[in-house]
């Protein structure tokens, strides 16, 4: 029974050490900020770091810099561009358009310290926010301001369905009709790093910082 019990626990230890297998994606010695895949006809994976964009391009990791800009996200926008946020609190912060064949970046919206930039396939609506606020739009190329954020701290964004959350001004501000309408949810919670919805639509939110609140 002794050995019985040592072998059962050997296996049961060796079972959690190899339960999760990591593979590295994309290439070495490159500080990722974000890792997409935007689906049209081919899935394309695409890591987001300090010095722009790296796309999976047949059996190559290529590299494509905006200036050096750090880029923070990417969605799509049709089957030939990508829509790439970039941030590093100067002047050239924004939403750009990257082009999967000429390989050029354009210029789409100004946005002072963004945070996030989000694809809403419910309603086919994009969402971005930042410093002093948050934008949408329908087509991805024009974007207006929601007025309800005007000069508010847009941190952090998750949709599921209709339903939409926004951390801002360290409070949480909820949407059910896709962003029509907003209601304050919980308020003088810390600010939130990054919000997710899991597949029941339990949302989750990171707090950074060094308190009691983190995790």
């Amino acid at each position: 029974m002794k050995k019985l019990s040592i072998l059962v626990l050997a296996l049961l230890i060796s079972t959690l050490v190899f339960a999760f297998e990591w593979d590295s994606i994309g290439p070495n010695n490159v500080y990722v900020n974000n890792f997409n895949v935007v689906s049209y006809n081919i899935d394309i994976e695409i890591l987001c770091t300090t010095d722009g964009i790296i796309i999976h391009e047949g059996d190559a990791w290529n590299s494509y810099s905006n200036v050096q800009l750090p880029a923070l996200t990417v969605v799509g926008l049709d089957p030939d561009n990508l829509l790439v946020l970039f941030s590093d609190g100067s002047w050239s912060d924004g939403i750009y358009k990257f082009n999967l064949t000429i390989h050029q970046f354009e210029i789409v919206e100004w946005i002072a310290f963004p945070k996030f930039l989000h694809y809403c396939e419910i309603n086919n609506t994009y969402f971005a926010g930042g410093e002093y606020g948050m934008l949408k739009s329908t087509d991805g190329l024009n974007f207006s301001s929601i007025e309800f954020f005007n000069l508010k701290k847009c941190d952090a964004f998750a949709s599921f369905g209709n339903h939409i959350v926004v951390s801002a001004d360290n409070g949480i501000y909820c949407s059910s009709d896709g962003g029509e309408t907003w209601n304050p949810g919980q308020t003088g919670s810390p600010i939130i790093y990054d919000m997710c919805f899991d597949q029941e639509g339990c949302l989750y939110g990171i707090f950074p910082g060094l308190s009691n609140s983190s995790g």
